[in-house]
């Protein structure tokens, strides 16, 4: 069998639709790349700023780089186009590395570590999302928190066995109409926060990011604690019923 035909996650994806896979990613992101130094060529106020929202994005996520770019001026077809392309071409690019991850083609430290920091994250929501199919995949990447992006989506669709032609245009339509929720949202919300408090009108991307991180830390740690609970009754009724059997 030939490279191109090798196939991974038992026939879901082979390496000839990775290589597919990675091109358009690269077309994606050279054609992210003109626009963005065009708008900043030809309107230099504010898209000459607009490698800051391209931090932001790759950084904090989505909903820190929505509000800043409506709070800083920037359009909402330059924000859709800039999030929109950002994600999904890095997205063509990462994915098919994450996919011979697993199949341990990838053996380089750095790389397994960065890697294996995302496949962490898919295993963590697998089995949450086991059971919802295509709609439980497109709210997963819809939901605008860090982490649940197109990357970790597709990665969970691949870990659920669902086809790649199935996958792929329900993260990409999760994360685009995520992001025209974003912009539509923070259109109205800017104003209103601005004209009550500057400085909260200023900062309340990263407050919000701050709770919602808060938040799920907290959901977190009451998950564990409940899970070590329910393993300590299951212990105690599995002794009782050892010792009523004796």
């Amino acid at each position: 069998m030939g490279e191109s035909e090798t196939s991974y996650g038992g026939g879901i994806v082979t390496e000839r639709g990775l290589r597919t896979m990675s091109r358009w990613g690269f077309i994606i992101m050279a054609v992210w790349a003109v626009f963005l130094l065009t708008w900043g060529f030809l309107w230099p106020e504010p898209y000459a700023h607009g490698w800051w929202l391209v931090l932001e994005l790759f950084a904090v996520g989505r909903t820190v780089c929505a509000y800043e770019g409506v709070r800083l001026g920037f359009s909402n077809f330059y924000l859709l186009v800039q999030g929109g392309a950002q994600d999904i071409g890095i997205f063509f690019l990462v994915f098919p590395w994450i996919v011979r991850f697993y199949a341990r083609v990838s053996h380089v430290g750095l790389v397994d570590r960065i890697l294996g920091s995302v496949t962490r994250a898919a295993e963590r929501h697998r089995e949450r999302l086991r059971g919802y199919g295509a709609v439980g995949l497109y709210l997963f990447v819809f939901f605008p928190v860090s982490g649940t992006g197109t990357l970790v989506g597709c990665v969970v669709g691949y870990l659920l066995g669902m086809p790649m032609r199935q996958a792929v245009p329900i993260v990409i339509a999760g994360h685009l109409s995520c992001l025209v929720f974003l912009l539509a949202f923070f259109d109205w919300l800017e104003p209103v926060l601005s004209s009550v408090n500057e400085g909260l009108g200023q900062y309340f991307a990263w407050i919000f990011l701050i709770i919602l991180l808060a938040g799920g830390w907290l959901y977190g740690k009451i998950r564990q604690r409940y899970g070590r609970k329910e393993e300590a009754t299951d212990f105690m009724e599995n002794e009782d019923v050892v010792e009523a059997s004796e």
